[in-house]
């Protein structure tokens, strides 16, 4: 039995599946929330502090947690 997680992005819920140790696969989520390829993922936790989230990556969510996309960060323009 699959189980799933709802997640906001971009302040809409994402009805996420949860793999059995309790983590989410960063590229379903940007599927599921239409993040497109050239955008970054960006997860702000309850304390208030950010993390750039990878695709490839498989990740574990504290509950309050939200995500974003924003534009790739290009330094030095």
């Amino acid at each position: 039995m699959q189980h799933y997680a709802i997640q906001r992005v971009n302040g809409h819920p994402v009805k996420v599946p949860v793999e059995r140790d309790g983590s989410i696969d960063v590229d379903v989520l940007c599927g599921l929330a239409s993040i497109p390829q050239g955008r970054t993922l960006v997860l702000q936790r309850p304390d208030g502090s950010n993390l750039v989230v990878n695709r490839g990556n498989k990740i574990k969510v504290a509950p309050g947690s939200l995500f974003l996309d924003a534009p790739a960060h290009t330094r030095g323009r």
